[in-house]
């Protein structure tokens, strides 16, 4: 029995030495069938007729408002008063904060009095002159009788010219009350702060009782019912770019897709970043802020609008957060 076994495993030992070289043998050489290359991009297939356009091009860009403004203060002095709170939709002309000089009140009341003094000296001048005319009549009346002199006349000649004379000074006194008057005044109203055209009231850089001095901002007004987005295009994809073409804005974080047209394309490259800015008027803005970043996304005419979200790999953005700039329309 034993040797059986012995004989059935030398048998398998066999077997299993012919089959393993075997395993090792090179395969002959068969055809490989080749791999189709992919087209390239923006390159149609043979035969087919379908046009060759552009891929849609993302970038980071900026909400911005049209017209923004920081107001400041040129005269020195307090604030009083605030006439908007923050966020407050203002009109033009409406008051947005006053200074108040605390000598500016003094200096108002002193010239003042000082202009309504020398109009009473001037009144009295009058007065006097009158006098001297008629009394250089009389004397001419006298001499034509034969009764006056000549040192007479010429004594009341003297009087009414000096009297002239001194009211021609009180004129020119009188003027120049009233031009410190005005600028004074002038002063006072420059610490009135009025909104210089319709908005919003977006910062307050000085409270209620800070003291300024001149050129110091106080507060910024911005435009909001209407938003532009800002974005900067680099030199391989400006054949995209022309006034009136319509771009794709995604807000970060991510909500409803927005359109917008192109109005305004920089004239020139910027030097460093090789790109050119852009800015385009948001059709429907209600729900965005100035400054909130977004992706946009900058289509050819013949490109498709796709429905999902635009690509990861922007392009860095170059921009402030300052009124558009306008453009030539055109590159």
């Amino acid at each position: 029995m034993s040797g059986r076994r012995r004989g059935w495993r030398v048998w398998v030992g066999r077997l299993v030495l012919a089959l393993v070289p075997a395993c090792h043998e090179p395969v002959a050489d068969q055809p490989q069938p080749r791999e189709r290359p992919s087209a390239a991009p923006n390159e149609r297939a043979e035969g087919s007729s379908e046009p060759v356009v552009d891929e849609p091009s993302a970038y980071v860009g900026v909400v911005i408002s049209p017209r923004s403004v920081d107001l400041s203060t040129e005269v020195p002095g307090t604030v009083v008063e605030l006439g908007a709170a923050l966020g407050q939709p203002v009109v033009e002309g409406a008051l947005l904060v006053r200074v108040q000089t605390p000598t500016l009140s003094a200096e108002i009341e002193a010239a003042d009095a000082a202009l309504n003094q020398v109009e009473a000296a001037r009144v009295e001048q009058k007065l006097l002159i009158g006098a001297a005319e008629r009394e250089l009549a009389q004397e001419q009346q006298l001499a034509s009788a034969g009764i006056g002199t000549a040192q007479e006349r010429a004594r009341a000649q003297l009087e009414l010219d000096r009297a002239r004379a001194v009211e021609q000074r009180l004129t020119a006194q009188h003027a120049q009350r009233r031009a410190e008057l005005r600028r004074l005044h002038v002063q006072r109203d420059t610490g009135r702060i009025t909104a210089p055209f319709s908005g919003t009231v977006s910062t307050w850089y000085q409270p209620e009782g800070a003291v300024v001095s001149p050129g110091d901002r106080l507060v910024r007004l911005v435009v909001v019912d209407r938003l532009w987005v800002r974005f900067a295009v680099p030199v391989d994809d400006l054949h995209l770019v022309r006034p009136g073409g319509a771009v794709d804005v995604l807000p970060v974080p991510e909500g409803r897709r927005l359109r917008a047209t192109i109005r305004h394309v920089a004239p020139e490259l910027d030097l460093a970043s090789q790109r050119m800015l852009v800015e385009a008027e948001l059709h429907d803005a209600r729900t965005l802020k100035a400054g909130q970043a977004c992706h946009v996304s900058l289509r050819s005419a013949a490109s498709r609008p796709k429905a999902g979200p635009v690509a990861d790999d922007h392009h860095a953005i170059v921009a402030s957060s300052t009124e558009p700039t306008v453009a030539p329309e055109g590159m």
